[in-house]
């Protein structure tokens, strides 16, 4: 569907049959029946993208 041109939030909503998918638990949450959230999706990724940073003498 994505490929179609649909949004991903609206192509969740047609293959989910739920609502509101965007505000809620996302793409993720519908993919792992809410085990991961999309708030614990993006902190993991944001915790890794830190790392360059906080361990300077490895990059």
């Amino acid at each position: 569907m994505i490929n179609e041109g649909y949004e991903l939030g609206h192509a969740d909503e047609i293959v989910f049959g739920q609502n509101n998918t965007k505000q809620k638990m996302g793409t993720t949450g519908l993919l792992t029946n809410n085990v991961i959230d999309r708030t614990q999706y993006y902190t993991q990724a944001v915790i890794l993208a830190l790392i360059p940073f906080l361990k300077t003498d490895l990059y």
